[in-house]
């Protein structure tokens, strides 16, 4: 069991105290010493700052590769989410997302749209695509076609409602020539 030791109240008694102390533990001032440790030489201090600069330096130079790197978007592959043994129904499992060695990127299970997503923004297979193309130059096709029309429309009315105004001042002429 350990034995009470008293504590000193006074500064001599602290420093018999210590005496002792440093007299039954040889360590104690090694311990101390510990603590007033000499200044590091200057060379290691800007060191250690260069090195911290040069890490900072090199953290943002890797991240600003993957980040701002946008040249080549992967290309998005169409995946069908009917399996081949359930022909008709659905895939249960959530949306699958495969990246292909050649930078495409193949999606496998539910639709990956959801409420919010545009058409525009699912993937389509290139018969889908060559549709949607295809829809796309009809519907101009067509618009052109109203357009046309119309300005023949207007360009009759036009026309028409000049030779009304042509007739009406000859009228004019006439009626004020008698």
């Amino acid at each position: 069991m350990p034995e009470y030791q008293h504590v000193p109240t006074s500064e001599a008694a602290a420093q018999e105290a210590e005496e002792e102390l440093s007299l039954q533990n040889p360590h104690s001032r090694a311990t101390l010493d510990e603590f007033n440790r000499p200044e590091p030489q200057w060379w290691k201090r800007v060191g250690l700052i260069l090195t911290l600069f040069f890490l900072a330096w090199f953290s943002i130079y890797i991240g600003k590769e993957h980040v701002f790197n946008k040249e080549k978007k992967p290309e998005v592959i169409y995946a069908t989410r009917y399996s081949d043994e359930f022909r008709y129904r659905p895939a249960a499992s959530p949306v699958i997302t495969e990246y292909l060695k050649d930078g495409r990127i193949r999606l496998r299970g539910a639709t990956p749209g959801g409420v919010g997503v545009r058409d525009e923004d699912q993937p389509q297979s290139p018969g889908a695509k060559a549709a949607r193309a295809a829809n796309r130059l009809l519907e101009a096709e067509e618009k052109a076609m109203e357009q046309l029309k119309e300005s023949k429309r207007k360009a009759k009315e036009r026309a028409h409602q000049r030779k009304i105004r042509e007739i009406k001042a000859r009228a004019k002429r006439a009626r004020g020539g008698l």
